[in-house]
């Protein structure tokens, strides 16, 4: 089947994606004690062996779309690992820690009424 040439870089990436995103499950499946936020891209890709953090949040959250790892707000911060880690932290940290400041205000003004 021929494929146009504008679409070549379309395929290149998805199949590195696709490699990434094993190698991002792999290594969370084998280190149930690390979560990471967005922006420790640059650690995950060292530790999993990735040359370009760049597309390390894009897997991490796509990952999580599909239900294959955890995904958990604390406050400002989205933090993605194991799904038996996040559900763990989820269970070990009060609730008050998992809504956002605008939420957290908008409790606080309730309570005051």
């Amino acid at each position: 089947m021929a494929v146009k040439v504008d679409d070549v870089p379309k395929l290149f990436d998805e199949k590195m994606n696709r490699r990434l995103s094993g190698l991002v499950l792999a290594y969370l499946e084998n280190h149930p004690d690390e979560v990471f936020r967005p922006k420790d891209k640059e650690e995950l890709a060292a530790k999993v062996g990735w040359p370009k953090p760049g597309p390390v949040a894009g897997v991490l959250c796509e990952l999580a779309r599909n239900g294959l790892v955890g995904r958990l707000r604390v406050r400002q911060y989205i933090i993605y690992g194991k799904r038996e880690t996040i559900e763990g932290l989820r269970k070990r940290l009060p609730e008050e820690v998992m809504l956002t400041k605008r939420e957290l205000a908008k409790r606080r003004l309730g309570q005051e009424e």
